[in-house]
């Protein structure tokens, strides 16, 4: 979570400041660079959606090889819908700044952050275990 938080933190500690419309509000300028940011997040995120759930990707062959983790890759698959959700709404909130309100958001971009990291924590001990016990084990 360290390099997601990297990405978003300057945006994140600018929201409300300066060009915003009122003072709980924040401003077109004050989002344009958190804007990009989570663009670039989208783009990965889809990248790795498309990379674990394809046909022939890794959750198809940890599944094929070792069918007891077939119920893990489901919530893993779950978490996809889930972060694409919220990236949504975090993006939707970002394209109407004379709506937007600090506050709001950067508890939206923190829980969004948050279940980024628990799944990429959980898709790890999954493959370590997969690999380890499992796959590796030729089961």
């Amino acid at each position: 979570m360290a390099s997601l938080n990297h990405l978003f933190r300057p945006h994140t500690d600018r929201l409300g400041e300066g060009d915003s419309p009122d003072q709980h509000g924040v401003g077109a300028e004050s989002l344009a660079g958190f804007a990009e940011r989570l663009s670039a997040l989208e783009r990965a995120f889809a990248r790795h959606v498309e990379a674990t759930e394809a046909p022939d990707s890794l959750f198809a062959e940890v599944v094929r090889r070792a069918p007891r983790f077939a119920r893990q890759i489901d919530r893993l698959r779950g978490d996809h819908v889930a972060i694409n959700e919220a990236l949504g709404g975090v993006a939707s909130m970002t394209g109407r700044a004379e709506h937007a309100d600090a506050d709001t958001i950067r508890a939206r971009v923190l829980s969004l952050l948050g279940g980024v990291a628990h799944h990429r924590s959980t898709g790890a001990e999954l493959l370590y275990e997969a690999y380890r016990v499992g796959v590796g084990a030729n089961e």
